[in-house]
Order: C-alpha cells, then sequence, then structure tokens
C-alpha cells in the first residue's frame, strides 16, 4: 500500500529533453500553418488612396559613364539588343540581358529608363559585354 503522504502528490516533471521536444515539435507544426493574413478590412478610403500605377516620387543621381538612365525602350533596343527576358507589372516592365559573366536588369517606367543594375560585376563592363565590345 502507498503511504498517504504520496497519494496525493504530482507526478515527478518530465525530463527537459521531453518537454524541449514536445515544445521544438510545437512550434514546428505551427509554422507549417498556412498564414491568413490580416483580419481587419481595409476601408474604402485607404484602398483607393493609391493606385497601382502610381509610383513614388524619384531622386535623381547624377549619371554614371554608360548608364542608361532615361533612355527610351527603343533606345534600350537599338543599344543592347531585345532582352533575354521580359517581365511587365502595371506601367513598369524589368528587361534582363544576360552577358558572358553578368546579368543587366533595366527597369523601365513609361518615363524611360530609371534603373540598371549589374549582377557579376560592375555596370560599364557589363553594358560592354552585352553590345559584344569586350571579351
Amino acid at each position: 500500500m502507498t503511504p498517504p503522504d504520496q497519494r496525493c502528490s504530482a507526478p515527478p516533471p518530465a525530463p527537459l529533453a521531453w518537454r524541449t521536444l514536445f515544445l521544438a515539435c510545437a512550434l514546428a507544426l505551427a509554422a507549417c500553418s498556412p498564414f491568413a493574413g490580416p483580419t481587419a478590412a481595409v476601408s474604402e478610403t485607404a484602398a483607393g488612396a493609391i493606385g497601382p500605377d502610381e509610383a513614388l516620387p524619384v531622386i535623381e543621381e547624377a549619371p554614371a559613364a554608360g548608364d542608361l538612365a532615361g533612355l527610351q525602350e527603343s533606345e534600350v533596343v537599338g543599344m543592347l539588343g531585345d532582352p533575354a527576358f521580359a517581365w511587365t507589372e502595371g506601367s513598369a516592365r524589368m528587361w534582363r540581358y544576360d552577358g558572358p559573366s553578368c546579368i543587366l536588369l533595366v527597369f523601365l517606367y513609361p518615363d524611360g529608363v530609371r534603373h540598371a543594375e549589374a549582377l557579376g560585376g560592375e555596370k560599364e563592363t557589363c553594358l560592354c559585354e552585352i553590345q559584344g565590345g569586350c571579351t
């Protein structure tokens, strides 16, 4: 028979390893659940405040040598040819040009090129490679 002082006592605590494993599994399962997003409704005033074609103000930078800023679509095609990949969202377009050792991303808007970025090298070198003037 169990002594009277031990009949009503709580069970011994689980080992730390089991508690840690349980917590890790609970967190992992919570991370797998789909995110439903915010539940608050957006007012019509807030939803109509900014349209998809409205752009943020552009901070003008001094043009560097070989910069494409301000060029129109036809000027970019005349200079670099047709892009390897083109993506459009609203009034903005992103063109990708593939060079031998770099990738050039050109961001066009209705008023012309706003930004060009080279991945894998300097922009001037990448432009030269794409135009076929560098080896």
